[in-house]
Parts: structure tokens; sequence; C-alpha cells
């Protein structure tokens, strides 16, 4: 049965991987980033910090309208979306191609850095945020 052995040891492989949410004191990227002093936004600190302003998170950039549209811009493509936030905070678009609605999760900010974590508590995306439209999207 050496194809089990093999098996069992893909098995702890990817599971090892799937722990690397939780860090070497036992707590989450999330717990981790509010231990350093991170804030959860309340829906209101989202509305304002994302209308009419620009993220930048790595690869894409994305601006949100005051009138609720999202444009992103990942390379040298633009996509366009319809944007809203719901009441628990959580920034909503409605998915070009099936028309569905999509929401994230919520965000913390420490500092001039904002994140947002999957529910394991791994880190799913960071941005910063700069004011306006700079890049005309």
């Amino acid at each position: 049965m050496p194809w089990l052995r093999k098996g069992w040891y893909a098995i702890a492989t990817v599971c090892c991987l799937m722990g690397t949410a939780i860090g070497a004191d036992g707590q989450t990227e999330r717990e981790d980033f509010i231990s350093d002093g991170a804030q959860l936004l309340t829906q209101d600190q989202v509305a304002e910090m994302f209308t009419g302003n620009t993220f930048h998170g790595g690869l894409w950039t994305s601006y949100y309208d005051q009138s609720g549209r999202k444009a992103t811009r990942i390379g040298d493509r633009v996509i366009e979306r319809e944007w809203w936030i719901e009441e628990n905070g959580t920034v909503c678009q409605t998915l070009n191609r099936t028309g569905e609605t999509a929401c994230g999760p919520q965000f913390y900010r420490l500092g001039e850095v904002y994140r947002s974590f999957r529910a394991d508590g791994s880190l799913l995306v960071e941005f910063t945020m700069a004011p306006g439209n700079p890049e005309g999207l």
C-alpha cells in the first residue's frame, strides 16, 4: 500500500499549508493585526473611506465614485461595476459576467494600511487609500 502512505503525506502537507493563517503565537493574521492596534471600521467609516477615493493593492487600482460606479484598473484593462455598502459595513458589487452580487469582508485599518481577512483569519487583501481620483478612473 505505498500509494496510501504517499496519499497520507500529501494530506499532511496540505493540512500544514492550510494552517499558515495561524502564526507561531497561535493567533491568526487578523488577530495579529488587531493586536498591533488595528481597528475594525464601522459602516460610516467604510462609507467615508470608500466614497470618492482610490485604492492601491499591488497589481490593481480601484476608484469608488459617489454615484455607485466602481472602476478597477488591472494592467491596461479597466473593469466597471456598481458598488454599495451594506448595513454591517461590508462593500458589495455587482459582477459583470453574471450580474450576481458579491460582498467583501469587513475592513480593518492600522495607520495608512487597510486589510480584510478570510473567514479563517488569513489575509485576503492589503491596500492603501489615496484621496480622490488621481488616476482619472
